[in-house]
């Protein structure tokens, strides 16, 4: 008989440590994070991976106009060295978890970052799919604080996952079909 409870007291042990160990688990998840912290212990931005389209080199003295959140990432690259025609791809990290929201929940996100940005632009937020990831996409007509030009335009795409948001824009004054053919590339080959 005692074999019998030796069996058994050994199946609840592993039991109860494999119960332990997925609450544990459970326990250190940060809604989307991935377990990415910065070094203050904050969430990182999501690593984003693309193509960066031929013709068109890093600007790193281009920062956004308006970002979106204070915790983010952003990467510019502009065609010919023009900053008029240029393409960003920023991550974001958001206050909002948008895991369980539904459609009408992210547009109502995608309106208020076009509020954030002052944007002049006319129309809706629709669909977009980059590379699998389904998202949004919005016209934009943003005032900018500086410069010659009173506006710069661009088309945004957001994509959101947990507390993380990607933001892909394509910004063209003169050379819009190059900066559509440039974006289709870096929407393409989209990974985070």
């Amino acid at each position: 008989m005692s074999g019998k409870f030796g069996r058994f007291r050994r199946g609840v042990a592993i039991t109860f440590i494999g119960v332990l160990a997925a609450g544990l688990a459970a326990c250190t998840g940060d809604n989307g994070s991935n377990g990415d912290k910065d070094s203050e212990g904050g969430a990182k931005p999501l690593a984003v991976e693309y193509d960066v389209p031929e013709g068109f080199k890093e600007n790193k003295d281009m920062k956004p106009i308006t970002p979106l959140a204070k915790n983010h990432e952003v990467k510019y690259f502009s065609l010919d060295g023009k900053e008029s025609e240029s393409i960003f791809v920023a991550s974001y990290v958001i206050d909002v978890d948008t895991t369980d929201l539904d459609r009408d929940e992210l547009l109502e996100l995608v309106r208020q970052y076009d509020d954030k940005v002052d944007n002049q632009g006319k129309g809706d937020p629709y669909a977009a799919v980059a590379n699998g990831h389904p998202g949004f996409h919005k016209w934009t007509k943003q005032a900018t604080k500086t410069g010659d030009e009173q506006f710069i335009t661009y088309d945004a795409e957001y994509f959101f996952e947990g507390k993380r948001m990607v933001q892909v824009g394509c910004q063209y004054k003169d050379q819009e079909a190059e900066i559509a053919k440039a974006c289709r590339t870096v929407l393409g080959s989209l990974e985070f």
